[in-house]
């Protein structure tokens, strides 16, 4: 099994908003649904040849064409969101695409993060996924960066190259057959240290408790993750990486999943 990372073309038909405010497509860049939607009045900001995948200013969100979306809609189903817009002296159909299939699926024990100074998560020198995860998910983001990156499978990728859609290139990220052995050992180590890092905690308590904590600034962890305060308030979530140190982020769009564990008082992190 592969996983691809999916992008469209700089020379695409770019589009931009005529009449929403940057701040309607927020939950998008989140990887989470858009309510209260009215139709997008759009408007060309780039004309491009490539008109079935189009860019997109706001970020977050796909534009397909009828035939783009025909091409792949069994795998865009359930995963995304369609929304309504009009395009300014333009005659073919688009549709906002947002993806909302949001899978906390890195696997930090084979990933090789890429990290500030300050250990913020910029991005990945190599991305590895959990299999179990990302299996037969044909299209989905990943919460440390849910604007900017589309993960697609074999059988995405296939069907757009097989409807000749032009404009949309996809770049192998992971391959589930390769380095089997060293990512089993790797994954032992990683399971050690999580079991290191965890072995003397306090008192467990569940998420309200925990943000109480996190706001008087303090620190909490459960299993893989930490949770404390940046310097300016902001609430971040780490994940531990197999040097015992941990990848921060601002993944807010993960609190429904991190508010179902327990969690106990950790050592507040550096960064």
């Amino acid at each position: 099994m592969k996983i691809w990372l999916m992008d469209v073309d700089d020379y695409n038909l770019t589009l931009c908003s005529e009449d929403h405010d940057p701040a309607d497509y927020s939950a998008s860049q989140k990887g989470l649904p858009v309510t209260n939607w009215s139709t997008a009045q759009l408007k060309i900001w780039q004309k491009g040849k490539n008109k079935d995948f189009v860019g997109f200013l706001n970020g977050g969100m796909l534009i397909l064409s009828d035939k783009a979306i025909d091409a792949v809609k069994e795998f865009l189903d359930p995963n995304v969101q369609y929304l309504d817009c009009v395009v300014k002296n333009y005659s073919t159909r688009l549709t906002l695409v947002n993806v909302v299939n949001l899978l906390d699926a890195v696997d930090y024990a084979c990933a090789q993060p890429d990290l500030t100074p300050w250990r913020k998560l910029r991005g990945f020198k190599h991305i590895s996924f959990i299999e179990a995860v990302v299996s037969n998910q044909h299209i989905f983001k990943i919460p440390e960066f849910p604007s900017s990156y589309f993960y697609v499978s074999d059988q995405f990728r296939e069907a757009i190259l097989n409807a000749g859609l032009a404009g949309v290139f996809f770049d192998e990220v992971w391959d589930s057959s390769q380095f089997q052995k060293e990512r089993e050992e790797k994954r032992a180590l990683y399971k050690l240290i999580v079991e290191e890092v965890n072995k003397d905690k306090s008192e467990q308590m569940n998420w309200d408790d925990a943000l109480k904590i996190v706001h008087d600034g303090g620190a909490v962890a459960s299993s893989v993750w930490k949770v404390q305060n940046d310097v300016d308030g902001s609430l971040m979530l780490g994940k531990l990486n197999l040097d015992k140190g941990y990848s921060w982020s601002r993944g807010i769009n993960m609190i429904p999943t991190l508010s179902k564990f327990k969690w106990h008082v950790a050592e507040r992190s550096d960064f």
